[in-house]
């Protein structure tokens, strides 16, 4: 079992035809899909084949029904607090793919501490930095690392965001990070630079650093550097959910034993199918 802790909230997603005019109407696409990351690893774990919990908490009304029903249709263990509203996220995708987002949390930082039972089937906790922007949520993270540090469970974290991390603070953040010691942290380019997480890092783990469509690069603790190419895919339509298909490809495999290198394909063959869709699906 493969439990990943944080949101799961709504994704609005919207595909602009052409740049936002302000003031005045402007062409998109829009689509309402379940999000937030850790729903999403667990989900793309599901299909995978492999065992996943999600645990977070969702508004007690019609959509968070729609979401807790979707995520145990899929195979995923659902260990939810059911209380306030669901969160939504506003995703503005432009021409590029490129995205933004607007973020209503609801109640998904309204999560209790993790109880021994809901670890005592894990081989694996993964949480993505998103839960240290409010509390409870935030102490709840911190406290379920030693948890799973004293029941064997191994760990990894996701960096999330750069305008998350410039929020929380980069100081802060990597005395956090040195604190939980994880060992897998996933970053993009971008948050990798923000942290200087690749002049810095000592481990215990191993640092995975994703380049977009350039080598993603896997570092050790003792600073030894693999570069993995990524295969080249066709027109991106939407980078939404790539991230976290990339962190659940991965730990699919590094959780049974495959190479780093090795768990890094899985990781990019399972990215490059989300980034022709709309949204975090397959």
């Amino acid at each position: 079992m493969i439990v990943c802790l944080g949101d799961l909230v709504e994704d609005v997603v919207v595909w602009l035809q052409s740049p936002i005019a302000p003031g005045t109407d402007t062409p998109a696409t829009i689509t309402r899909r379940r999000g937030g990351s850790a729903a999403n690893v667990a989900a793309f774990l599901a299909a995978l084949d492999a065992e996943s919990c999600f645990v977070g908490s969702i508004g007690i009304d019609a959509l968070g029904d729609r979401f807790v029903d979707e995520m145990s249709d899929l195979g995923v263990t659902m260990a939810a607090h059911r209380r306030g509203r669901t969160g939504s996220i506003v995703v503005i995708v432009s021409a590029d793919g490129e995205r933004s987002f607007l973020t209503d949390r609801g109640s998904a930082s309204r999560v209790d501490p993790l109880t021994p039972r809901m670890l005592e089937d894990a081989r694996w906790l993964h949480v993505p930095a998103y839960c240290l922007v409010e509390e409870p949520l935030a102490s709840t993270a911190t406290t379920a690392f030693a948890l799973a540090k004293k029941l064997g469970v191994r760990t990894s974290v996701d960096c999330s965001s750069t305008a998350m991390l410039k929020a929380y603070g980069v100081g802060r953040f990597l005395t956090w990070l040195d604190g939980v010691a994880p060992q897998i942290v996933f970053a993009n380019e971008e948050e990798a630079a923000l942290l200087g997480l690749q002049h810095r890092w000592k481990g215990p783990g191993l640092l995975v650093v994703k380049h977009g469509p350039g080598p993603v690069e896997v570092i050790d603790s003792a600073g030894a550097i693999v570069r993995i190419p990524v295969l080249p895919v066709g027109k991106v339509l939407d980078a939404t959910g790539a991230g976290d298909a990339f962190a659940a490809g991965f730990l699919q495999a590094f959780s049974n034993g495959v190479a780093a290198h090795e768990a890094v394909v899985a990781g990019n063959r399972l990215a490059a199918r989300v980034l022709m869709v709309p949204g975090a699906s397959l």
